[in-house]
Protein backbone atom coordinates (compact mmCIF):
# COMPACT_ATOMS: atom_id res chain seq x y z
CA UNK A 1 0.00 0.00 0.00
CA UNK A 2 1.14 3.41 -0.44
CA UNK A 3 0.33 6.53 -2.69
CA UNK A 4 0.86 6.44 -6.08
CA UNK A 5 0.02 8.88 -9.06
CA UNK A 6 -4.02 8.46 -7.91
CA UNK A 7 -2.33 10.50 -5.18
CA UNK A 8 -2.52 14.45 -6.18
CA UNK A 9 0.49 15.48 -4.15
CA UNK A 10 2.26 12.25 -4.54
CA UNK A 11 2.08 13.40 -8.87
CA UNK A 12 3.05 16.60 -7.66
CA UNK A 13 6.53 15.66 -6.50
CA UNK A 14 6.46 13.26 -8.91
CA UNK A 15 6.42 15.52 -11.71
CA UNK A 16 8.70 17.81 -10.17
CA UNK A 17 11.49 14.79 -10.03
CA UNK A 18 10.62 13.77 -13.65
CA UNK A 19 11.50 17.18 -14.85
CA UNK A 20 15.46 15.58 -13.92
CA UNK A 21 15.13 12.63 -16.30
CA UNK A 22 17.12 12.94 -19.64
CA UNK A 23 16.08 10.51 -22.49
CA UNK A 24 18.02 9.08 -24.93
CA UNK A 25 21.56 8.15 -21.93
CA UNK A 26 21.65 5.49 -19.89
CA UNK A 27 20.25 5.44 -16.60
CA UNK A 28 21.84 8.32 -14.66
CA UNK A 29 21.84 8.59 -11.01
CA UNK A 30 19.53 11.88 -11.44
CA UNK A 31 16.86 8.61 -12.73
CA UNK A 32 16.94 6.79 -9.81
CA UNK A 33 14.35 8.96 -7.66
CA UNK A 34 12.17 8.43 -10.38
CA UNK A 35 13.38 4.90 -10.68
CA UNK A 36 12.04 3.74 -7.59
CA UNK A 37 8.95 5.96 -6.78
CA UNK A 38 7.41 4.62 -10.16
CA UNK A 39 8.35 0.96 -8.78
CA UNK A 40 6.29 1.88 -5.30
CA UNK A 41 4.01 2.85 -7.66
CA UNK A 42 4.01 -0.72 -9.13
CA UNK A 43 3.94 -2.03 -6.02
CA UNK A 44 0.27 -0.25 -4.46
CA UNK A 45 -1.78 -2.51 -6.55
CA UNK A 46 -2.43 -5.74 -8.08
CA UNK A 47 -1.52 -6.80 -11.86
CA UNK A 48 -4.95 -6.41 -12.24
CA UNK A 49 -5.95 -3.52 -10.89
CA UNK A 50 -3.16 -1.79 -12.98
CA UNK A 51 -4.33 -3.37 -15.94
CA UNK A 52 -7.73 -1.99 -15.68
CA UNK A 53 -6.48 1.49 -15.79
CA UNK A 54 -3.21 1.59 -18.14
CA UNK A 55 -3.16 2.83 -21.77
CA UNK A 56 -3.51 0.34 -24.56
CA UNK A 57 -2.19 0.41 -28.14
CA UNK A 58 0.13 3.04 -27.00
CA UNK A 59 2.50 3.19 -30.66
CA UNK A 60 6.23 2.41 -30.13
CA UNK A 61 7.29 5.92 -32.13
CA UNK A 62 4.89 7.81 -29.64
CA UNK A 63 6.57 6.97 -26.88
CA UNK A 64 9.85 7.56 -28.62
CA UNK A 65 8.98 10.75 -30.15
CA UNK A 66 7.15 12.24 -27.40
CA UNK A 67 9.12 10.76 -23.74
CA UNK A 68 7.87 13.42 -21.51
CA UNK A 69 4.36 12.97 -22.59
CA UNK A 70 4.14 9.50 -21.59
CA UNK A 71 6.53 9.68 -18.47
CA UNK A 72 4.29 8.35 -15.40
CA UNK A 73 1.71 6.92 -17.30
CA UNK A 74 0.57 3.22 -16.93
CA UNK A 75 1.05 1.56 -19.93
CA UNK A 76 -0.31 -1.96 -20.94
CA UNK A 77 2.03 -4.41 -23.20
CA UNK A 78 1.80 -7.61 -24.47
CA UNK A 79 5.74 -8.71 -25.14
CA UNK A 80 7.60 -11.40 -26.71
CA UNK A 81 10.52 -11.72 -24.13
CA UNK A 82 14.16 -12.83 -25.40
CA UNK A 83 16.27 -11.71 -22.98
CA UNK A 84 15.49 -11.79 -18.69
CA UNK A 85 18.19 -10.21 -16.46
CA UNK A 86 18.52 -10.39 -12.80
CA UNK A 87 19.68 -7.33 -10.47
CA UNK A 88 20.66 -8.36 -6.69
CA UNK A 89 22.04 -6.78 -3.94
CA UNK A 90 20.57 -3.09 -5.28
CA UNK A 91 20.40 -0.53 -3.08
CA UNK A 92 16.77 1.46 -2.11
CA UNK A 93 14.56 2.15 0.19
CA UNK A 94 12.00 -0.02 -0.19
CA UNK A 95 13.29 -3.06 0.83
CA UNK A 96 14.08 -5.02 -3.14
CA UNK A 97 16.60 -7.86 -2.46
CA UNK A 98 16.40 -7.98 -6.67
CA UNK A 99 14.82 -6.74 -9.43
CA UNK A 100 14.56 -8.19 -13.10
CA UNK A 101 14.99 -6.48 -16.40
CA UNK A 102 13.17 -8.19 -18.85
CA UNK A 103 13.93 -7.45 -22.69
CA UNK A 104 11.19 -7.70 -25.63
CA UNK A 105 9.35 -6.24 -28.53
CA UNK A 106 5.29 -6.23 -29.40
CA UNK A 107 3.42 -7.21 -32.61
CA UNK A 108 3.20 -3.56 -33.13
CA UNK A 109 7.04 -2.47 -32.07
CA UNK A 110 8.58 -4.85 -34.51
CA UNK A 111 12.39 -5.47 -34.14
CA UNK A 112 12.37 -2.34 -31.30
CA UNK A 113 12.28 -3.55 -28.28
CA UNK A 114 11.29 -2.14 -24.74
CA UNK A 115 13.41 -3.27 -21.69
CA UNK A 116 10.84 -3.21 -18.25
CA UNK A 117 11.98 -3.68 -14.90
CA UNK A 118 9.69 -5.59 -12.24
CA UNK A 119 10.13 -6.76 -8.69
CA UNK A 120 8.81 -10.11 -9.49
CA UNK A 121 8.82 -12.56 -12.26
CA UNK A 122 5.64 -14.73 -12.85
CA UNK A 123 5.74 -18.66 -12.50
CA UNK A 124 7.56 -20.15 -15.77
CA UNK A 125 9.55 -17.32 -16.90
CA UNK A 126 13.36 -18.44 -16.67
CA UNK A 127 15.97 -16.05 -16.24
CA UNK A 128 18.13 -15.98 -19.14
CA UNK A 129 20.19 -14.59 -22.43
CA UNK A 130 17.89 -16.65 -24.92
CA UNK A 131 13.81 -17.19 -24.35
CA UNK A 132 11.00 -17.29 -25.95
CA UNK A 133 8.11 -16.68 -23.68
CA UNK A 134 5.07 -14.23 -24.10
CA UNK A 135 4.17 -11.45 -21.01
CA UNK A 136 1.71 -9.27 -20.66
CA UNK A 137 3.14 -6.26 -18.79
CA UNK A 138 1.51 -3.39 -17.30
CA UNK A 139 3.65 -0.26 -15.96
CA UNK A 140 4.47 3.01 -15.44
CA UNK A 141 7.03 4.87 -18.52
CA UNK A 142 10.07 6.50 -16.80
CA UNK A 143 12.28 7.45 -19.98
CA UNK A 144 14.01 6.32 -23.39
CA UNK A 145 17.30 4.78 -22.39
CA UNK A 146 19.85 4.34 -24.27
CA UNK A 147 21.78 1.04 -25.22
CA UNK A 148 24.72 0.14 -27.74
CA UNK A 149 23.91 -2.25 -30.20
CA UNK A 150 26.24 -3.56 -33.03
CA UNK A 151 28.63 -0.99 -32.92
CA UNK A 152 25.27 1.67 -32.93
CA UNK A 153 23.61 3.48 -30.13
CA UNK A 154 19.64 3.10 -30.05
CA UNK A 155 17.20 3.97 -27.68
CA UNK A 156 14.52 1.44 -25.81
CA UNK A 157 11.31 2.71 -23.64
CA UNK A 158 12.19 1.89 -19.95
CA UNK A 159 8.74 0.64 -18.03
CA UNK A 160 8.61 -0.05 -14.70
CA UNK A 161 6.00 -2.21 -13.17
CA UNK A 162 4.23 -5.62 -12.67
CA UNK A 163 4.42 -8.79 -15.46
CA UNK A 164 2.02 -11.89 -15.74
CA UNK A 165 2.66 -14.56 -17.90
CA UNK A 166 0.35 -14.05 -21.13
CA UNK A 167 -2.41 -16.52 -22.66
CA UNK A 168 -1.37 -18.13 -25.68
CA UNK A 169 -3.19 -16.68 -28.79
CA UNK A 170 -5.94 -18.66 -30.78
CA UNK A 171 -4.48 -20.78 -33.61
CA UNK A 172 -5.81 -19.97 -37.01
CA UNK A 173 -7.56 -22.71 -38.68
CA UNK A 174 -8.37 -22.79 -42.14
CA UNK A 175 -12.15 -23.81 -43.22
Amino acid sequence: PGPNELDENELKDARAGFEGVVDKTAMLQRDMESYWRLMRWARTETTTQLEKRAARDVPFTQIFERPEKYRGRLIHLRMHVRRVLVHEDIENDIGLKKVYEIWGWTDESKSFPYVVIVPELPKGLPVGTDIRNEVVFTGYFLKVMAYQAFEAKRGAPLLIGRVRMAAPRPVATSS
